[in-house]
């Protein structure tokens, strides 16, 4: 923004003095509003570590990113052996299937 040297009548700079604090009080609107946000927000950042610290123990986000991972790992871990036991019993489904087949086939 750069300043130029300017003769202003009266008139002219009571309008800009008047341009001026609308300015001033909309940039103070701004920074009330900007300010009650960030309130908002770390009341709602200290209710979440309340939560996180009576849930897990602790609000360390480090600490909460770990045991995310690990119950992740467990999860896709036991996904993995409940799929190994619906094949299974697929298998043995189809053994049971065949043995009636047979025992058809006998009779």
């Amino acid at each position: 923004m750069s300043i130029e040297k300017t003769t202003l009548t009266d008139k002219e700079a009571v309008a800009k003095l008047q341009e001026l604090h609308q300015k001033e009080r909309a940039l103070s609107e701004i920074i009330m509003k900007m300010k009650a946000e960030q309130s908002v927000a770390l009341s709602s950042l200290e209710q979440l570590k309340g939560e996180a610290r009576q849930e897990f123990g602790t609000d360390n986000i480090e600490e909460l990113r770990k045991m995310y991972r690990t119950l992740m790992e467990q999860n896709s871990a036991s996904i993995i052996e409940y799929e190994k036991g619906i094949l299974h019993a697929s298998s043995v489904v189809e053994q049971i299937k065949q043995s009636l087949a047979d025992l058809d086939k006998a009779v």
